[in-house]
């Protein structure tokens, strides 16, 4: 067993990146978590979890993102995440494939393949003290509720079904393309303003 003080995204690049010193060999599959505590829709931006198993599918391995409810029954959910790892490794799984998995409250469940949905929180940022008199703030208020979404996995979720979402590595926006395009040739004109 090994411990590494850093962030979840650094224990797979460690365990990856050490030769025969940590792992054996190169695995055929790389699990993050289970976790405790949900990473649907746009959480999967702020996701330790997530980004975990993003370092492994960026490194060229298949990788499973793995959440659950804090009211879901663990022994079942790891049986699932057990048989999800299974049939994955099963089909030869691609390298670079990343899979986002959040199991709802229960013991239970069916499966679907969703997209990313999207989670709202109030916005909100209350400035609190500590019993000793030191501030500290608390960020994102109490409330959270789930945007509309068909096939999404706040759809999924909401619905008490395990949502299993295929995440792209790519980042880059086509959408915008011409955005920047046009930024560039813009102040790509303008003289550097020295001050």
């Amino acid at each position: 067993m090994f411990s590494v003080n850093g962030t979840p995204a650094d224990c797979i690049y460690v365990a990856l990146n050490s030769g025969n010193r940590v792992l054996s060999g190169r695995p055929n599959l790389v699990l993050s978590g289970l976790n405790h505590g949900l990473n649907l829709g746009n959480d999967i931006f702020y996701s330790g979890t997530v980004a975990a198993a993003r370092e492994a599918a960026l490194s060229g391995f298949c990788a499973l993102a793995l959440s659950a409810d804090s009211r879901t029954d663990p022994a079942a959910a790891a049986r699932v995440s057990a048989q999800l790892a299974r049939s994955l490794l099963s089909e030869g799984p691609e390298g670079g494939s990343l899979f986002n998995v959040n199991f709802p409250p229960g013991d239970s469940w069916d499966l679907c393949a969703t997209v990313v949905g999207v989670r709202l929180y109030e916005e909100a940022v209350d400035f609190r003290r500590d019993p000793r008199g030191k501030e500290y703030l608390w960020i994102g208020g109490s409330h959270v509720s789930h945007k509309e979404m068909q096939d999404s996995d706040t759809q999924a979720y909401d619905a008490g079904v395990i949502g299993i979402t295929p995440v792209s590595l790519e980042l880059w926006s086509s959408r915008h393309q011409h955005v920047a395009s046009d930024l560039a040739a813009r102040v790509g004109a303008l003289p550097v303003d020295a001050s």
